[in-house]
């Protein structure tokens, strides 16, 4: 059993906050453990399965070639980077029942849980929009996405990351949330007006922003791909070439529609809960 202490420190009248509302307990060592433990090992898978990403796509010399691939890339990377400079902290807070380290390496953790967080957001929008030039124009996407062109959609997500990082991390707004086991905005850092406004607009920015452009994204993918089963009907008709791309285009679809899905599993949630 754990033992809970209540600390109800604010009321709520007429739909505003006095002070602050905080639910306060403590967990048993037995719970810090396990918390710790499973925290470390899905650490582990995360940084080995993302850095194995990184390095069979940099050895193989198809996957090498293809611009797309630098995306792919760039969100192992960040994922990696979660997993070292945010989840192992946060193992070791849990354990500690306390952030144990400096005061203000909490702000920096709560920031790149900001940069890091909005950069893998950002960057699934930008491969949904790769992907979906590439099913809308098959022929010119190796002419109009090259390498150089992905790079620039790297800096364009690393350069608005950092500014939402430095937004949430430079003003004393952080906090480590006990429940979390993360350092990040808290309300009793600062008043109500910018919490919420701060809350708020980050949640645009990095969730729902995102989000809209993944959705129109593969709206114009199912719509191609539905254009493509009607000229399907007299398969006869069409010619090897035809044929090939069609199965290339079901399956980038396909393919997409996954990431899609794991998109909105994954960051729901979290935006939710954020607010």
């Amino acid at each position: 059993m754990m033992n809970t202490n209540l600390s109800l420190e604010s009321e709520h009248v007429n739909g505003t906050f006095i002070q602050n509302r905080d639910f306060i307990y403590h967990r048993e060592t037995f719970f810090n453990l396990l918390g710790c433990i499973a925290t470390v090992i899905t650490t582990l898978i995360c940084i080995t399965g993302n850095v194995s990403v990184i390095l069979v796509t940099l050895w193989d010399e198809f996957l090498k070639v293809q611009a797309s691939n630098i995306l792919i890339m760039y969100l192992s990377a960040i994922a990696a980077l979660t997993g070292v400079f945010l989840m192992i902290p946060s193992a070791v807070a849990v354990a500690a029942d306390h952030w144990s380290f400096e005061p203000g390496s909490c702000k920096v953790h709560a920031g790149l849980n900001y940069i890091l967080a909005c950069s893998s957001s950002f960057n699934i929008a930008f491969i949904s929009v790769d992907r979906a030039i590439a099913v809308s124009y098959p022929f010119k996407y190796p002419t109009m996405m090259t390498h150089k062109i992905m790079f620039f959609f790297c800096g364009c997500i690393f350069l608005q990351s950092s500014i939402i990082g430095l937004i949430y991390a430079v003003p004393d707004w952080n906090d480590y949330d006990y429940s979390f086991g993360v350092c990040c905005l808290r309300f009793k850092t600062t008043s109500e007006e910018e919490f919420f406004q701060t809350l708020i607009w980050g949640n645009v920015f990095c969730f729902y922003t995102p989000a809209v452009i993944i959705s129109f994204c593969n709206a114009v993918k199912i719509a191609i791909a539905a254009k493509m089963s009607k000229k399907s009907v007299h398969p006869h008709l069409a010619n090897i070439a035809q044929v090939s791309q069609g199965s290339h285009m079901r399956k980038t679809i396909k393919s997409m529609m996954v990431v899609v899905l794991m998109y909105y599993i994954c960051f729901t949630p979290y935006s939710v809960i954020s607010q």
